[in-house]
């Protein structure tokens, strides 16, 4: 854990889950229109996993936690610009801190 793959992963689409798989690796998030990148509720990830992400796209990326998942940020949930860079840290069983260069 910990290691990103050297290629970015790409997902489209204005409605995107974080999925088990995807974390260690870094996701390029491109839409010309808004994103909403998903936290789903407890999946089997144990506390410490972490996901990176950049906006690739036009469209502003907003992260959401599912219904029992609680998004923690000093910031907004959402990304600056367009090649802003950010991570997700599972803090507890429904708690994540999210960093970045965000809005």
């Amino acid at each position: 854990r910990g290691t990103c793959t050297l290629e970015p992963v790409v997902k489209t689409g204005t409605a995107v889950e974080l999925a088990v798989g995807d974390e260690g690796r870094f996701l390029g998030l491109d839409n010309a229109s808004p994103i909403t990148l998903t936290v789903p509720a407890n999946s089997g990830l144990v506390v410490g996993t972490t996901y990176q992400f950049y906006q690739r796209g036009a469209g502003q990326v907003t992260v959401a936690g599912a219904t029992t998942v609680t998004i923690r940020s000093a910031n907004s949930l959402s990304l600056r610009a367009q090649y802003s860079v950010a991570s997700l840290f599972k803090l507890s069983q429904a708690e994540w801190l999210l960093m970045g260069d965000l809005a």
